[in-house]
């Protein structure tokens, strides 16, 4: 008797933690998250990411209570649950439970209620989700005896792509198998009034100045190297030229009026955070200052002229010759003008020249890799792709180093480092093989496997010295003595043995399966009387040439058939005659038979004699 005992292997759950390691060891189970009866946590059943080519690890921690209640039958001890295997695990990904000595093997009777599984490697599947199946037997006693349940656990991976890892420039995927198409990101990026250029030569024949190019593609199979230029440029003012106009600056005691004097300017240029005040050059209304190199932290400039005067006592204040601002878009010559504050109207015309001036320049080289896949697997079958129900198939792969995952139609079977599996079933079959080194992949063409109805129950029996077959319908029949095959005509229904030894037959059915019967050890080949209904039976002459007489006594009158038969059980005679009681004569013409062993049978309502001749 089944039951259905999910709740029997786990009422369990799991726990898991960020542990991380460069190599695989013991797990310990953490208790701290389980609810009484036991509860699954977290309920995702989600695994923390891992990155492609990035070692990993995480433990998972299950709860499994001592019983478990099932409907019709009450409380039933658990007292074993083994964690059979994992299948659908990504490649590179393995798994080791905390009492891996004792076969994964655990009694919550005993009280071995936690268990855990450290999974662990180093990534090498495409990115994407993967959904690895916990394969389960759990065992309990009830009152019809020990019975055992397999239960699955779903247990989801997530595989985030990785990028490069240099400081100028990342790019994903990192490689690919066969031909990969890849995005580069630059990673310096500046803001105005620092430029940056960009100058890439991805490896593949291609170029391009832009931060973010356009996707690469990478083929055949080989090692690209792609690179970039990373060059950052400062904005510069590197000089300006003014000319005053207007009486703003004259007048003072300095300069009593414009023609007795000229003007002493400078300016302040005011661009984000930064602030320059110019040298003063005196006694011109048309001023220059050359070879500044003020670094611009904006490409937003507020320029402010000043005529400078002695200032009290003896002098005048400065005069205020206005502000403007001047948006830049990059190197270039600009203008602009002021209008000045102090009276006597007038301002100053400007321009200034902005040039770039490099601040740092860098060249990075990566690598990509571009694996070639391994060649599609060719599935062989053994002992064919056809054969007769029962009958187990294995299926092999070439070796190598490889993960092996088998499929049939409903999904995937087995997954393991061994190139073969054996099936039982009939169906379409299929291997995926992942290179461990490269994480490339191949599969297989699907393979048909067909079992063939079998031949069963196969039987013969010696009826007074005429071997009998009884079959399935449709057979066809090959006769063996002492395990050789019976020749030429040993493939009746029936068989009449010209030797004493041991005798079988082979049923075959129209698809080739086949099934021997028990053996029969034939001592006699005179046959046997099943009723005392004959006396004084003589064959004469015997071997016989053209013709043969069957002497014998009747106890009783009646009808009797005769018939001859041959060495493989064909009947080649038969005649029924009515006997008299006494003695009687019964004479066969043997012209035509050919050579050989014969049979002559007598049968009665009263008896059944059968005797062995030759013909020569």
């Amino acid at each position: 008797m089944k039951y259905k005992i999910s709740t029997l292997i786990l009422a369990a759950g799991l726990v898991m933690g960020n542990l991380w390691s460069q190599a695989c060891g013991t797990c310990t189970p953490l208790p701290g998250c389980f609810a009484q009866g036991g509860t699954q946590c977290p309920l995702s059943g989600q695994s923390p990411h891992m990155t492609q080519y990035q070692s990993y690890q995480t433990d998972v921690t299950f709860y499994m209570p001592k019983d478990t209640n099932i409907s019709g039958i009450g409380t039933v001890q658990i007292v074993n649950v083994d964690y059979v295997s994992i299948t659908g695990l990504p490649v590179g990904i393995s798994w080791q439970c905390n009492n891996n000595a004792n076969g994964c093997n655990y009694n919550p009777d005993a009280g071995e209620q936690l268990a855990c599984i450290r999974f662990c490697g180093t990534p090498l599947s495409p990115p994407g989700n993967y959904t690895a199946t916990i394969n389960i037997a759990g065992t309990a006693n009830t009152p019809f005896g020990q019975f055992t349940q397999n239960e699955q656990l779903q247990y989801v991976f997530t595989i985030d792509a990785p990028t490069s890892g240099n400081g100028y420039f990342n790019f994903t995927p990192v490689g690919g198998c066969d031909s990969a198409t890849i995005n580069f990101t630059a990673n310096v990026v500046t803001t105005p009034p620092q430029i940056t250029s960009y100058t890439w030569n991805f490896g593949n024949g291609n170029n391009s100045t832009v931060v973010n190019p356009p996707a690469q593609n990478y083929a055949p199979a080989g090692a690209y190297y792609p690179s970039l230029t990373t060059t950052i440029y400062n904005t510069v003012l590197n000089s300006l030229s003014a000319n005053v106009t207007g009486g703003w600056w004259c007048g003072d005691i300095e300069e009593l009026n414009c023609g007795s004097g000229n003007a002493d300017l400078q300016f302040t240029v005011t661009h984000g955070a930064g602030n320059y005040t110019s040298s003063e050059v005196g006694n011109t209304v048309t001023p220059s200052w050359s070879n500044l190199g003020v670094v611009l932290q904006s490409w937003t400039l507020t320029f402010s002229f000043q005529e400078n005067d002695t200032g009290p006592p003896f002098g005048s204040p400065n005069d205020n010759g206005g502000a403007t601002t001047v948006i830049v878009t990059g190197p270039g010559s600009y203008n602009g003008s002021t209008t000045a504050i102090t009276s006597g109207g007038g301002g100053v015309n400007f321009s200034f020249n902005i040039t770039q001036t490099q601040f740092s320049s860098n060249t990075t080289t990566d690598t990509i890799n571009i694996f070639n896949s391994p060649a599609a697997p060719i599935v062989s079958a053994s002992p064919n792709d056809s054969v007769c129900e029962l009958t187990p198939v294995t299926l092999s792969a070439p070796a190598g180093n490889y993960l092996y995952e088998w499929y049939n139609t409903a999904g995937l079977l087995s997954d393991s480092s061994g190139n073969s599996i054996t099936v039982m079933d009939s169906g379409s079959y299929m291997v995926r093989i992942t290179d461990l080194a490269t994480g490339c992949s191949s599969q297989s063409a699907w393979t048909q496997v067909s079992h063939f109805p079998g031949v069963y129950n196969t039987s013969i029996t010696n009826n007074a010295g005429v071997l009998s077959v009884s079959a399935q319908a449709g057979s066809t029949f090959q006769w063996l003595f002492n395990n050789t095959l019976v020749f030429p005509n040993g493939t009746g229904a029936t068989l009449i043995p010209a030797f004493t030894g041991n005798y079988s037959v082979i049923a075959t059915n129209m698809f080739g399966c086949s099934d021997t019967s028990n053996v029969i050890n034939v001592t006699s080949l005179f046959g046997v009387e099943e009723t005392p209904a004959f006396s004084d039976v003589l064959l004469f002459p015997n071997p016989a040439t053209q013709n043969i007489s069957l002497n014998f006594e009747a106890f009783v009158a009646g009808d009797i058939t005769f018939t001859i038969i041959d060495a493989m059980g064909k009947q080649i005679f038969e005649e029924e005659k009515f006997v008299p009681q006494g003695k009687y004569i019964k004479a066969f013409d043997l012209t035509g038979l050919a050579n050989g062993v014969y049979m002559i049978r007598m049968k009665s309502e009263n008896g059944l004699k059968t005797l062995r001749f030759i013909k020569h």
